[in-house]
């Protein structure tokens, strides 16, 4: 079993508090860890609203199979995601991933924008309230960023998490069956863990009740930073790469069974609960005006150490989403042909190696242009001497993949735009009634037409040429 990581345990639920304090434990957990726990007294999320939500979330995942397969999952990234279609562990693991997912995008006046099982629906408003809680308590610590970084003015970050406008924020309900039930319970004892890649490369877990929060009324929150959040502070707070384990020595105990959350242990399924906060849509994410940013990113240039953050284009949340979700895309086609394919969580999509089918719903554009994408890294693996599947230097051939499909989105913007000019062009030129082109003789035809009616019109109207020069 992985050692336990030392990740910082902060107090936010003094609002009387030193904050300066506080904000600034806070950036500095995130600039080394990439998570943070923060302690839960109750005060933003009650015991009650959380244990409620998890029993929602049973009642969820207990509902008949057609229920939930009549809101499977979008591409606005909203719905039910079924058992077996990721695998965490190919080596190990003869069969997918023994998990199931459900994502709530925005509610309305308490009413759900998307199709919810029925069963959940008697309880409709109270996810759209524990919804509300999460999106305020990440404002809460979004303010705290604000004054650790010593941004101004401090709310920079809760000023672009408005709950008013439109976002890619997911409420994300996470269910696992006890490890008994499953075929593959041989190869994987023990209850689903969460781990995370430390700075020299190994693995620590990450225990659901650290040291410390047993006197607490809830276990901890632990909060993720992100890829969003380290691409806004150009990399100054770190974006992790995490996985979900089966981790155990075999004898069916856990050294969380005496502090789990009410209904959960090493023989029962087990339920997670995820927030993940973005900015509204609109949001221009240009690097952080925080001289702790700047100075982080100086520092990289001082040391001759390439910065993947300094120079880049600055894009909108909502496009930064969509180019996780299309890196995602291309990873899912990957899998199309090999059997599995390695992803790193970001932004909501977990870590690990993933079997799935081929997207469904791409248009032929977009078929293409992940064919050519994929068919760009393997040159690159290929120019680099790094052999096929063995996971070797990723980050360094996703940054010079991430600059060619930046250089070729340049390009087909200049050729869309061309296009679109032919078009407007084309569209101008002569037609007859039935709307065919008019060229050559007949095009001359009705050139000589129009100039007889606009004479006709000029005299008409008492004016001609004589008259204009008397």
């Amino acid at each position: 079993m992985a050692k336990a990581a030392s990740i910082p345990i902060i107090d936010i639920s003094d609002d009387q508090g030193d904050h300066a304090r506080i904000a600034k434990e806070l950036v500095d957990a995130a600039a080394e860890h990439g998570f943070v726990y923060i302690r839960n007294t109750g005060r933003d999320i009650s015991p009650a609203q959380i244990q409620q939500a998890f029993n929602i979330s049973r009642t969820l995942f207990r509902s008949p199979l057609e229920e939930k397969q009549r809101c499977k999952i979008e591409r606005n990234n909203q719905g039910w995601s079924g058992m077996h279609t990721e695998t965490l562990d190919p080596k190990t693991q003869r069969v997918g991933d023994f998990k199931e997912g459900f994502n709530f995008g925005a509610f309305t006046n308490g009413k759900a924008t998307q199709p919810i099982p029925k069963s959940i629906e008697p309880h409709e408003a109270d996810l759209a309230t524990f919804r509300a809680l999460c999106h305020q308590l990440c404002r809460k610590l979004l303010l705290l960023f604000g004054i650790g970084l010593g941004v101004e003015p401090p709310g920079f970050f809760t000023e672009a998490h408005s709950p008013d406008k439109a976002s890619g924020s997911i409420l994300r309900f996470l269910y696992y069956p006890p490890p008994g039930a499953t075929p593959s319970a041989q190869e994987a004892d023990g209850q689903a863990g969460l781990e995370i890649l430390t700075q020299t490369n190994g693995w620590a877990a990450v225990p659901v009740c650290p040291s410390g929060t047993e006197e607490d009324p809830s276990p901890p929150i632990l909060v993720n930073i992100g890829d969003l959040l380290s691409y806004w502070t150009n990399g100054l707070l770190r974006s992790t790469v995490h996985r979900v384990t089966f981790t155990g020595s075999g004898t069916g105990k856990s050294t969380n069974a005496a502090r789990s959350v009410d209904g959960e242990s090493t023989t029962d399924p087990r339920y997670s609960i995820v927030f993940f906060c973005h900015p509204t849509n609109d949001t221009p994410l240009t690097a952080v005006p925080s001289e702790r940013v700047h100075s982080f990113q100086s520092g990289l240039a001082t040391a001759n150490v390439g910065n993947p953050y300094a120079e880049r284009k600055v894009l909108t949340a909502e496009e930064h989403l969509k180019m996780r979700l299309q890196a995602t895309y291309l990873r899912i086609s990957r899998a199309a042909k090999t059997g599995v394919a390695e992803t790193n969580e970001v932004d909501g999509e977990e870590s690990g190696p993933k079997k799935t089918k081929a997207p469904s719903g791409l248009n032929r554009a977009a078929r293409r242009r992940i064919k050519l994408i994929e068919k760009q890294r393997d040159l690159i693996k290929q120019k680099k001497g790094i052999s096929e599947g063995s996971g070797e230097r990723d980050d360094e051939v996703q940054k010079e993949l991430d600059k060619w499909t930046e250089l070729m989105d340049g390009r087909t913007s200049v050729r869309m735009e061309k296009k679109r000019i032919r078009k407007a062009k084309e569209q101008a030129r002569p037609r007859t009634k039935r709307g065919k082109v008019l060229t050559g003789r007949a095009l001359k035809e009705r050139e000589k037409q129009v100039k007889k009616n606009e004479k006709k019109i000029v005299q008409s109207g008492g004016i001609s040429a004589t008259n204009n020069q008397s």
